[in-house]
């Protein structure tokens, strides 16, 4: 199933609802990239805060802004026309609950001390490298580049795995799924009167393990799909 699409037309995400036979609850997921036209960003948060609960990322640490520094330079280029990701203000959240579903700045922290040295100095300067090179250089269409996934791992992704790859994804994608899928039990497990309508919205790549996570042990499928466009060619 596609996650994220790349075409010639644009870059997408889709947004998907999924039930189950076996819960009374709705769950509708949207796959994020963090920079993106306005519309894009407009319409999840509108959708997301008509929803009952929303769950929400972010991570409040020096160390998770520096990783972010890749796409967040990028988004100051006026030639782009992108901008960052925003956070739920508390005029657009309303009667909706909103969760932050990530871990604390301790938690981060401590998973982040944790990785060998030469990682975290990697970690430090590769993404103002980068963000640096798509502030002066980027265009929309080469960051539409290799953006695309699936709820599959890919042979490139299986290909460029190794140790210290794997122990970066421990801290920055792993730990944030398995936290991610707490809080959602924790409100699946809530009891409640009626049906409620959960909004997931996340990161892309964390959907693979929510996808995974509901589909397995709580049998939900995917009952609907809609492709919003995250931004234009």
């Amino acid at each position: 199933m596609q996650i994220i699409e790349s075409s010639i037309f644009g870059v997408r995400s889709v947004r998907m609802v999924l039930t189950s036979k076996d819960h009374p609850h709705e769950v509708t997921l949207f796959p994020m990239i963090h920079i993106g036209e306005a519309t894009f960003f407009e319409a999840v948060i509108a959708d997301a805060v008509s929803h009952d609960i929303v769950l929400h990322e972010g991570v409040k640490s020096r160390h998770s802004k520096r990783l972010t520094r890749s796409y967040r330079w990028a988004a100051v280029s006026k030639k782009l026309g992108l901008r960052l990701q925003q956070q739920f203000r508390a005029k657009e959240i309303c009667d909706t609950r909103v969760i932050r579903a990530d871990l604390d700045t301790d938690e981060f922290d401590r998973l982040w001390r944790g990785l060998p040295f030469r990682l975290r100095c990697l970690a430090y300067f590769l993404p103002s490298l980068v963000g640096l090179q798509r502030r002066l250089f980027a265009t929309r269409e080469s960051l539409a580049e290799g953006i695309a996934m699936s709820d599959h791992t890919s042979s490139q992704e299986w290909l460029d795995w190794g140790d210290d790859v794997d122990a970066f994804f421990g801290v920055i994608l792993r730990a944030h799924d398995r936290r991610l899928i707490e809080c959602l039990e924790e409100v699946l497990a809530e009891p409640c009167d009626e049906p409620r309508r959960i909004a997931i919205v996340y990161g892309a790549r964390h959907m693979r393990a929510v996808l995974r996570h509901l589909t397995k042990d709580y049998r939900f499928r995917v009952s609907e799909n809609r492709w919003m466009t995250v931004w234009h060619l």
